[in-house]
């Protein structure tokens, strides 16, 4: 109803929240006497407003939030400001978001060349059963996360049992209602970045399409870049990348292996550090 503002209040919030990375309301599932006050009532008023005239229309909000000078604000930190204004209430920057789980693996599939747009038919989980599911929930185990290459918002959600890169990087609990996702930065994330099998995977997968593409190791490395950060990489950045890349050439454990191994270790080892990089999981 147009006589209840507060819903369109709520929803903006939420919507600024998701674009922006804090409210305007800092707590946004309490709107109450307890609650936090708006850090903008008259912005908050202002998109409400603006909400409602365009038909409650979501599309309309992200598009008059993104396009607004807020929003298109550099991340770059200034001491002076820090100072007056720690929290940032004042909004005299953008902060730095992470990506959530699944845009981290969506972004892993579709650079490696894997990712299945079409989307699936019925759920993974029917394909087994209900007891095999049981089984594998016993054994900790999710058979889903790996071999389903589909994008992750078709992933199934069992109870319990999450596939590992959701549940790494802090995937909202799924039996309670939660207003705003925790995002830490922990050792965990860094260590399945290096070590898990679906990222050795899809960074073995990226090499062999960069092998393909290219002849010189200079422009697979410099593709790799531009397909993992959208920018060209830098002389210190390329002299680091084909450094990392010579180590591996060089060791001892790379000449046990076979001829055909060979050729995309190396490539694939700069590969995954660009995945397991600060940069490609947050937005700048």
């Amino acid at each position: 109803s147009r006589e209840n503002p507060l819903t369109a209040r709520v929803m903006v919030n939420r919507i600024w929240l998701n674009l922006i990375g804090k409210g305007l309301v800092r707590s946004p599932e309490n709107f109450g006497a307890s609650g936090q006050a708006p850090t903008h009532p008259e912005l908050l008023d202002y998109l409400a407003v603006t909400f409602m005239d365009n038909n409650w229309s979501v599309k309309s909000m992200i598009r008059e939030i993104i396009l607004s000078r807020t929003y298109r604000m550099s991340s770059t930190f200034n001491v002076k400001n820090f100072k007056k204004d720690p929290d940032n209430k004042h909004l005299w920057n953008i902060s730095r978001k992470r990506l959530d789980a699944e845009q981290i693996r969506d972004a892993i599939l579709q650079i490696s060349g894997d990712l299945i747009i079409k989307t699936p038919r019925a759920s993974i989980v029917a394909r087994e059963g209900h007891t095999v599911v049981a089984l594998k929930a016993r054994r900790e185990e999710s058979p889903y996360e790996i071999k389903d290459k589909i994008r992750s918002v078709y992933l199934p959600v069992v109870r319990d049992m999450l596939p590992a890169m959701l549940k790494t990087f802090d995937f909202g609990e799924s039996m309670l209602t939660d207003s705003q996702r925790e995002s830490n930065n922990t050792a965990a994330q860094a260590l399945f970045l290096l070590n898990n099998n679906f990222v050795v995977n899809q960074s073995d997968r990226l090499a062999k399409k960069l092998l393909k593409a290219f002849k010189k190791t200079d422009d697979q490395i410099k593709q790799a870049f531009l397909l993992c950060y959208s920018r060209v990489a830098r002389n210190d950045e390329l002299y680091a990348a084909k450094r990392l890349f010579s180590s591996f050439r060089n060791s001892s454990e790379f000449k046990k292996k076979a001829a055909a191994t060979r050729a995309f270790i190396p490539l694939s080892a700069v590969c995954q550090a660009l995945f397991a990089s600060a940069e490609f999981r947050y937005k700048n």
